[in-house]
């Protein structure tokens, strides 16, 4: 996970939750998009939201305090999935978090 809540390369797109749905939600399991430059290379491909739901055990690991806003956000299940994409993790049946961060 990101600073900014990305993960597996689902960028946030904080201004067009619609587009977010369009490409992270629909029945594709893999998309290709531009991150709007984000981080480098704009020019993305990812497993979706939708892949996320087929995914029976999942183990992430986050380094970094610069990520303590987002981790506490997905912890505590609050905000909107189009900014905070690691909000999906909630769709993946049994996942286990482990991090520096204090």
């Amino acid at each position: 996970m990101g600073s900014d809540g990305h993960t597996a390369g689902i960028f946030p797109l904080k201004s067009n939750g619609a587009e977010f749905d369009r490409l992270f939600s629909g029945q594709d399991w893999v998309v290709g998009y531009n991150n709007g430059g984000q981080k480098p290379p704009p020019e993305r491909f990812t497993v979706t939201l939708s892949f996320f739901k087929l995914i029976d055990q999942a183990v992430v690991f986050i380094s970094g305090q610069e990520k303590k806003p987002a981790l506490e956000a997905v912890l505590k299940q609050t905000g909107k999935l189009n900014e905070l994409p690691a909000l999906g993790w909630q769709q993946i049946k049994s996942i286990e978090i482990f991090t520096d961060i204090s």
